[in-house]
């Protein structure tokens, strides 16, 4: 079996992809916390909106992640936080689309337990990228990429089961 490897100029998509996401989500938790703190909507209202943008990047990342993830290697600890890293994201992924739809039909004044939600789910994402990042800093998981003229490229490359 084989899958592609993502590249922008040599540097692999998937963290590059993260970064909106990584973002996004957790500056619509300080929103809702400026929300509460001077009562203005507009507050309530951007944090939907980073909200939205956060999980459509969210989505890519995603993507590109799973592309990441078979090709790992086989080392016994790598897999553990590949596997532990996929299984947070993939219970991540609804928890954010779920606060996403609690806020939907009244964006600029969310309730308490959809806020509270939110921000359970932003220290889920924060542990979630805890793992990922030591995948690349203690394992040197896609660090080692070619140097590529080519703006964005895909290389098949074997899975590793």
């Amino acid at each position: 079996m084989k899958t592609a490897r993502v590249s922008f100029f040599g540097i692999p998509a998937h963290p590059v992809a993260n970064d909106l996401p990584g973002t996004l989500l957790p500056v619509a938790s300080l929103c809702d916390l400026l929300y509460l703190l001077s009562a203005d909507r507009a507050w309530a209202t951007t944090a939907y909106r980073l909200l939205q943008l956060g999980n459509a990047g969210a989505l890519v990342a995603a993507a590109l992640g799973a592309l990441d993830y078979l090709c790992l290697p086989a080392a016994p600890e790598v897999r553990r936080l590949g596997r532990r890293h996929l299984a947070l994201n993939a219970l991540l992924l609804p928890l954010f689309a779920a606060c996403q739809r609690q806020r939907r039909r009244r964006p600029e004044q969310p309730r308490p337990a959809a806020m509270a939600l939110l921000l359970a789910a932003n220290i889920g994402l924060h542990l979630s990228a805890l793992q990922g990042a030591r995948l690349v800093h203690q394992h040197g998981v896609r660090t080692g990429e070619a140097r590529s003229r080519a703006p964005v490229s895909a290389r098949i490359e074997p899975v590793t089961l």
